[in-house]
């Protein structure tokens, strides 16, 4: 089954990338004054941390569980960097952005 966004971008013309989530801040996805769409999962074993335009925080800010997803579209447009930060380091957030 595939997955659809529902704030209403075109994700066709999107990329899709597979960022390793440190137990320091990392970046997921960079800043994106164009940005439309943006889909970050964590594909782990163990809860990741988001912050948007700041450094992630341990137990601070957007909680993201094992397969949970965030997504940024039309009805929430958000350009800052998305940033992550997990207790063990390692792990894997999968992305897709489209301008």
């Amino acid at each position: 089954m595939g997955y659809t966004p529902t704030g209403g971008s075109d994700p066709s013309a999107g990329s899709a990338d597979s960022v390793s989530v440190g137990n320091t801040t990392t970046e997921i996805i960079a800043e994106n004054a164009r940005r439309k769409i943006a889909i970050v999962t964590n594909a782990s074993d163990e809860d990741m941390f988001l912050n948007i335009g700041a450094d992630a925080v341990m137990n601070k800010g957007i909680r993201l569980q094992p397969n949970d997803i965030l997504e940024i579209n039309d009805s929430n447009r958000i350009t800052g960097a998305i940033n992550g930060i997990c207790s063990s380091g390692t792990k894997t957030a999968l992305t897709f952005e489209a301008d």
